[in-house]
Formats: structure tokens, C-alpha cells, sequence
């Protein structure tokens, strides 16, 4: 079993990574802290097998925990997390001794394959996202259209994926950031329903949409969709292909995100 800390400071985030691990047989989220200097607290008392860091975090930011943590004998794997990447961070967190780095916007199925392979110390892991994401990011900057995401992807292995259930083979670019401003629990705790109907209306979408998006946020399976809804499972697929077109997202953590964001559904409560 591999043994996960997740360390970012939005609960919505933390409970979404959180949701799409727990799928996972062979991967077990530990504990999950909204602060680096919580995650050091957490670490002294035992490591896990990978760390999942934030890279912009309040006090002690993401590489600098890196840096610590990686200092440490018998170091977890630190895998670096943010809602853009930059060759510039790629780089930083590299050499503050983390085995990887992903977009937030990076599918579930990336997610976990990008666990599993920071767990055995594959290499360094950067996923087909992100290394497509530099590669648009160098090509605008050079004003050369010409430079394919296939050369980023050489700089550095990454683990084998396949696009998750919903997902649009279209979908595994990474451009997209993920939304990171998250409403307070005070927030969500007044969202009525009225506001979830507006939320729904202004990106049209269907009572039979709504409830899809429902157990997107619930992390379950295409498969566990359609057997709760009665519906067919290409079906499902249908509506989860026509949320992540409506609500401009390129992955279903990106459409839980933000839906949450949004109001759409309610807002987890912060983790302790």
C-alpha cells in the first residue's frame, strides 16, 4: 500500500486529490494538511511514501518545504503540485529534491500513475500535461509554432496514462489551470439552493447534468454513476463530456473543483 500526504491550502483541492486517491486499491491518503509547517508536524511523527506539495502555500512555501523534507533521513518522495508550471519551477522544485511535478489540471488516472511511480523512485515524473503545457508555453514565448509537445515530454520520464472514464482523449492537455479561490466553510454553509439554480442556469446546465455532476464530486466511477442513476454508462460518459465542455474544464477534477467553486454543489468543509 502506498502511503500519500497531501499539503495544500484549499480544502476544496485537498478533498478532491483526497476523492480521486481513495479510488485507488493501492493508494491510501494519510492525512491531509492545509500548511507546510503542518506537514513537517505530521512527517515527524512518521513519513509516508509520497508527499503531494503545494507549491504556493501561506508561510513556508512549497519548495522550501521540499527542500526540508527532502533533507530528511529516509525522505518521502515529494511530488510538487500547482496550477501553472514554469520551467523556471520545474527546476527550482527539481532541485529542491522533488521526484516530480504536476498541474493541478492533471487527470485522475495521470495523478495516480504519477503516485505509483514516485513511490518506487521511477525517475523524475512529469506527466504528459504538464510537459504538453511547457511545450505551448516555449512555443508562444519563442513565437516558433513549430516545437511539438513530444520534444518537453523527453526532458524528463513520465508515467504511463490513459484518459479516465469521461475524459475526451482531447482532454489530458494541462494548459487549463484548475480554479484555486475557494469559498469559506461560513460560505457554503449559506449557499442556498436558489444560488445553485442560477449557478446551473447561467452555464445551462440539465436537471440530468446536475445530478452527474453531484457524484463527479463524490469521486465515483462512470460505472457507479450510471448503476445510481439508471442510466447507461456511455450515457454517463455523454454528460461528463458535455460538463467538462460547459464548465470549460479539461479533466472531471477540474469539473469538481469547479463546481464547488461555482456554488453548483456544496462546499466540503476544511479537513482536520
Amino acid at each position: 500500500m502506498i502511503t500519500v500526504l497531501i499539503c495544500d491550502d484549499d480544502p476544496i483541492v485537498r478533498t478532491a486529490l483526497e476523492g480521486y486517491l481513495a479510488r485507488e486499491d493501492d493508494v491510501h491518503v494519510e492525512r491531509s494538511v492545509d500548511s507546510a509547517e503542518a506537514a513537517l508536524e505530521v512527517l515527524d511523527a512518521g513519513a509516508p511514501d509520497v508527499v503531494l506539495m503545494d507549491l504556493v502555500l501561506p508561510g513556508m512555501d512549497g519548495i522550501a518545504a521540499t527542500r526540508r523534507i527532502s533533507a530528511r533521513p529516509g525522505a518521502p518522495a515529494v511530488m510538487v503540485l500547482t496550477t501553472f508550471g514554469t520551467e523556471e519551477q520545474v527546476a527550482a522544485a527539481i532541485g529542491a529534491g522533488a521526484v516530480g511535478f504536476l498541474l493541478k489540471s492533471t487527470t485522475a488516472a495521470a495523478l495516480a500513475a504519477a503516485v505509483r511511480a514516485a513511490a518506487v523512485r521511477a525517475g523524475t515524473v512529469i506527466t504528459p500535461e504538464l510537459a504538453a503545457h511547457l511545450a505551448q508555453t516555449a512555443s508562444k514565448e519563442s513565437g516558433d509554432g513549430s516545437l511539438a509537445p513530444q520534444a518537453s515530454a523527453e526532458r524528463s520520464p513520465s508515467p504511463s496514462t490513459h484518459p479516465q472514464d469521461g475524459a475526451s482523449p482531447d482532454a489530458a492537455g494541462g494548459s487549463m489551470p484548475l480554479p484555486v479561490a475557494s469559498p469559506t466553510s461560513d460560505d457554503a454553509d449559506g449557499m442556498q439552493d436558489t444560488d445553485a439554480d442560477a449557478a446551473a442556469a447561467r452555464f445551462a446546465l440539465t436537471d440530468r447534468e446536475r445530478d452527474v455532476l453531484e457524484l463527479v464530486c463524490e469521486a465515483e466511477s462512470n460505472a457507479r454513476i450510471a448503476e445510481r442513476l439508471s442510466l447507461s454508462e456511455s450515457t454517463v460518459k455523454s454528460h461528463v463530456g458535455s460538463l467538462m465542455t460547459k464548465l470549460d474544464c479539461s479533466s472531471r477534477l477540474q469539473v469538481a473543483v469547479r463546481a464547488f467553486e461555482l456554488g453548483l454543489v456544496s462546499a466540503p468543509h476544511r479537513r482536520q
